[in-house]
């Protein structure tokens, strides 16, 4: 099984501002979500923030995705 990270940030655009929004850090995993790889892993990610933060003002999303081969269930309560 493979965990992935993903860390993201929302970058907006308000009044000539432009200012970054930190996501908090959340996980997706390979058997739950079906992510084929990190690529993937971002895509969805990426996919999964644009839909929940749904704002005219948004400018880009920004993800990062770092996998763990030694996923430990109990760590996170799973």
């Amino acid at each position: 099984m493979k965990l992935y990270q993903i860390t993201a940030q929302i970058e907006r655009r308000v009044n000539g501002w432009i200012s970054l929004e930190g996501v908090p850090t959340f996980y997706l995993r390979d058997d739950m979500q079906g992510i084929a790889n990190e690529e993937h892993a971002e895509t969805v990610a990426r996919s999964m923030i644009e839909n929940i933060a749904r704002d005219e003002s948004i400018r880009a999303v920004h993800v990062s995705v770092s996998v763990s081969n030694n996923f430990n269930p109990s760590v996170i309560g799973a």
